[in-house]
């Protein structure tokens, strides 16, 4: 029998001894089920797309009330299943706490780590786009900084639910979102060193010279280059959408002055 499967993870799924690549949501047909498929379902990575899991239910709550948001009447694989499309950190967390199957709850915790990303995960990778990985220019709460205005920046831009809790960023940003939150980080950074330089000084000794006047202005041409890098790829997520207050504000094309001679007469 045939049977339809999906990519339910958030990420690219490999199921090696299919041969198969998985983008996140693709699904395939298959007419057996591989070793390794039989663990990603009952792990949560892949779901069944042909529905017969879910007909009895459907059919035994259909008199009934709604039903309501609770897995511990599903069997492991149901649960699991259910698991794995959840992105809301709360609700996994209220599973959690009634939750006694060790697959299960298993499964809860693989997943309370897939939908939220520790502050402190972003900020090293933040280090490391700028090239800063011993810690010479910014200390952690600087760079902290500047991911948590990113967060509310990115969050308005593209019209998202995304907020700081207890240090994580909920739910956590993926692909081309997560790499715009970083660019966000970079810009904020430079107008970090664009405060801090600003006193730089030039001095002389001899043959010697050192000039630090000109930081600032370095660091400020680094943040428009990512400015207009952030610009690009926000328009390619959303066309549209403006990454400034200023860029909503349309410059008509194709003006010119009209000059009026004192003494001059108008033709009606």
């Amino acid at each position: 029998m045939t049977v339809k499967l999906k990519n339910i993870r958030p990420g690219v799924l490999i199921i090696a001894d299919a041969k198969l690549r998985l983008d996140p949501g693709e699904t395939f047909e298959t007419d057996a089920l591989s070793p390794q498929m039989e663990s990603a379902l009952s792990a949560g990575r892949l779901a069944r797309m042909d529905g017969r899991d879910d007909k009895p239910r459907e059919e035994s709550t259909s008199s009934a009330e709604p039903r309501r948001e609770d897995i511990t009447d599903l069997t492991p694989a149901e649960a699991i299943s259910r698991i794995g499309v959840e992105k809301d950190p709360d609700k996994l967390k209220a599973h959690l706490t009634g939750e006694k199957r060790r697959t299960v709850i298993d499964a809860l915790k693989k997943r309370l780590t897939e939908v939220k990303v520790a502050l402190a995960d972003l900020v090293a990778v933040l280090r490391t786009d700028l090239s800063d990985p011993q810690g010479e220019l910014f200390t952690d709460d600087v760079l902290s900084r500047c991911i948590l205005k990113g967060v509310y920046r990115l969050a308005r831009d593209l019209e998202l639910s995304l907020s700081v809790v207890n240090g994580e960023v909920v739910p956590e940003p993926e692909g081309e979102t997560r790499e715009l939150l970083f660019l966000l980080g970079q810009i904020h950074a430079c107008q970090v060193m664009r405060a801090q330089t600003a006193n730089a000084f030039s001095f002389s000794s001899g043959d010697k010279r050192v000039d630090k006047t000109k930081q600032p202005e370095h660091w400020a041409g680094l943040e428009e280059d990512l400015k207009a890098v952030y610009k690009q790829r926000l328009s390619e997520i959303k066309p549209g959408a403006a990454a400034s207050p200023e860029d909503y504000i349309i410059t008509p094309g194709g003006l010119a002055p009209v000059i009026y001679d004192q003494g001059s007469e108008l033709e009606l």
